[in-house]
């Protein structure tokens, strides 16, 4: 199946709105556009239109890192206090926040109440002050485990400011954008700043059977409070911006080969072992195609994924501006997206109710009920609800409460759209991004 058909058909089942670009050994195979880029009127998407990419920015600020690194500014090994002195948190390293293993606590909750009580959009100096100020603790010893953390990354932009002498977007500008001719991208804090970009894609989510912004939704409009925030997400780009920055990351426009090379190795725990996770990317050995990286993007109304084959010339970006449609049927066509671009079937996506399996009898659920904990003393509760099966959990820095659809044997998917659960009444193995994380029954 060709890119066009199968993402005509999931725009067709309602899985997708956006835009994409497959780029196979150096020659454009489909590049296209489908949907709508506000909720509120028909203006509809071009393939100039400007995307909000979330964490897909999160490799822009990691080679931000690396820029300054390669010109003797910083070091890796540069310690937390050179760059917020006072700060708590001991025996993190530039690395550590690079690749995850920080155990920073997040800033999600601490900094968007503190910018409804104020009614003010904090600039990412704020994230300075929520370590400063926050009390939270660390999660883990740093290097100890991957953890996936937003504010590392908001502290990689402050660290790029402090060490520059110029504003992360301005550096991003100046050392990024404009040497690989992206004239179209940008950070870009909509509401803080209040500027317009014309041909913008505005986030969509589905709130009561409509799309809306995410700014007029209860449940998403945390994006205002947080619209300051930058490095962990808020580079904004196009289809023909990102074809450029694979080209200049391909002729190593602004980083050496060498310095690539580095951000795409795995993680090395403080126990020997690895992780498929470099700076900003995550890492897939596939048995077709070689070494490749990727990252994915969630924010309110956006879904973004970036897949670059590395031993060949091949890329492939899909932007979405809609958020809210059944999550697995999501997850699952941006998986058929990875499968075309490595030269492959893809498998039609399906929702999570066309996942489960009816037959499983619903009494069995009893005995998966309690309280789970890993070693880091996390905990998982799975417990019954109106004869369904729920999780709660706090995962990727939200606390998220859903029912599980039994797929059989002791397999479930939470209704969120990327979490797999396997279930034996002693364990819970979670399954986040093809790595798995067990927690450990402590009571019923």
């Amino acid at each position: 199946m060709t890119m066009e058909a199968f993402l005509a058909y999931c725009y067709e089942k309602g899985y997708f709105n956006g835009v994409w670009i497959f780029i196979k050994k150096g020659e454009v195979i489909s590049k296209g556009v489908l949907g709508k880029a506000h909720p509120y009127n028909d203006r509809m998407l071009d393939t100039d239109t400007v995307f909000e990419m979330a964490s897909v920015s999160k490799h822009f600020t990691a080679t931000a890192i690396m820029i300054l690194r390669d010109k003797g500014m910083l070091s890796l090994e540069d310690s937390l206090q050179k760059y917020i002195p006072g700060a708590a948190y001991q025996g993190i390293t530039v690395r550590h926040m690079l690749n995850h293993t920080s155990g920073l606590p997040d800033y999600f909750k601490w900094v968007t109440e503190l910018g409804k009580q104020d009614n003010t959009i904090y600039p990412n100096t704020v994230i300075e002050r929520f370590i400063l100020e926050s009390g939270l603790p660390s999660l883990f010893t740093p290097g100890e485990i991957y953890s996936y953390c937003n504010t590392a990354y908001s502290i990689l932009a402050l660290i790029v400011e402090k060490v520059s002498g110029k504003s992360f977007a301005g550096f991003m500008r100046d050392e990024i954008f404009v040497p690989c001719g992206m004239m179209n991208s940008c950070v870009y804090h909509r509401r803080m700043q209040g500027e317009t970009i014309s041909n913008y894609a505005y986030g969509m989510v589905l709130s009561d059977g409509k799309y809306m912004l995410p700014d007029d939704v209860e449940e998403s409009n945390y994006v205002i409070p947080l619209d300051g925030v930058e490095g962990d997400g808020i580079v904004n780009t196009t289809l023909d911006d990102i074809h450029k920055w694979d080209i200049a990351q391909r002729e190593q426009t602004v980083l050496s080969l060498a310095s690539q090379q580095e951000m795409c190795s795995d993680t090395v725990l403080n126990d020997g072992s690895t992780y498929p996770y470099g700076y900003g990317w995550r890492l897939v050995n596939d048995a077709d195609c070689g070494l490749a990286v990727t990252h994915g993007g969630g924010w309110p109304g956006y879904n973004t994924r970036f897949l670059r084959l590395l031993e060949e010339n091949t890329m492939a970006a899909v932007f979405c501006n809609q958020t809210g449609c059944d999550g697995m049927a999501r997850s699952e066509m941006f998986e058929g997206v990875a499968e075309i671009t490595f030269g492959r079937e893809p498998k039609l996506p399906k929702t999570f109710d066309e996942h489960e399996d009816t037959s499983v009898d619903p009494a069995s659920f009893n005995a998966y009920c309690g309280v789970y904990k890993d070693t880091n003393d996390v905990t998982v509760t799975i417990y019954l609800c109106e004869g369904k099966l729920h999780i709660t959990h706090t995962i990727r820095e939200r606390e998220i409460d859903c029912d599980l659809v039994a797929t059989g044997s002791g397999s479930f998917l939470a209704r969120i759209g990327y979490l797999k659960i396997l279930l034996d009444g002693q364990t819970v193995t979670m399954t986040i991004d093809e790595q798995p994380r067990v927690f450990y029954r402590e009571s019923n």
